[in-house]
């Protein structure tokens, strides 16, 4: 079910100063922000969940002083729309895989080395997307992130029992952007290749980011 969704436009809020992001290990933190977005993914119940019909515009959990906001929608969606408060970083996961002990081949994994075989596998034919900002390209880094551990729910999106513990790894292609002035911003990604099911990829996803003066939603 989950693997309608080949891609994840993800917009990570967080309070600082415009301009290129840096950290003392940004791979790590890039890593750590797509693997808490896929932890909180199989942990929300189907209702809720993105990949079901659930809001785009998904809130990650950080500390108090951190917002965050995680907009993505399937491959056949074409346009997305979010609207964030000013003062807000922008993390983007212009493509991602995961695989783990809870799904179907091929993308099922048992144990750490199996999970992450199995997530590169599934990108492997996959190119580097291309993403822009308000026309400007977007550099992106290729991460996996650690190994996952979640708490199925009920009525979850695996069709498991409750509670089942589920390990997971997934991969992709991120960004970390700083703070966008106010106004409407717009995001499109391209993505090319072959995926997992053999199938041609041809994707352009167009994402509208409107960022409000002041505090703006909670």
């Amino acid at each position: 079910m989950i693997r309608v969704l080949r891609v994840l436009l993800l917009f990570v809020l967080l309070m600082t100063f415009a301009g290129p992001a840096q950290a003392a290990n940004p791979e790590k933190r890039l890593s750590g922000l797509l693997g808490d977005l896929w932890t909180q993914v199989i942990e929300t119940p189907t209702p809720r969940n993105p990949f079901t019909g659930g809001d785009f515009c998904v809130r990650l959990a950080e500390p108090a002083h951190v917002r965050i906001v995680v907009p993505f929608a399937p491959t056949s969606t074409t346009t997305v729309h979010c609207t964030v408060p000013s003062g807000t970083m922008l993390f983007i996961s212009a493509w991602s895989s995961e695989c783990s002990n809870v799904e179907p081949e091929p993308y099922f994994g048992r144990g750490e080395a199996d999970l992450r075989s199995c997530a590169r596998a599934a990108d492997s034919r996959i190119n580097p997307p291309v993403v822009t900002l308000d026309g400007r390209t977007v550099p992106v880094q290729e991460v996996e992130t650690a190994l996952l551990k979640a708490v199925l729910p009920a009525d979850n999106i695996f069709d498991q029992r409750p509670r089942t513990r589920a390990q997971s790894v997934g991969h992709g292609w991120v960004a970390l952007l700083r703070p966008l002035p106010p106004g409407t911003h717009t995001i499109i990604l391209r993505t090319t290749g072959i995926d997992v099911s053999d199938a041609p990829v041809h994707l352009v996803n167009t994402t509208t980011i409107v960022v409000q003066r002041g505090s703006g939603p909670h």
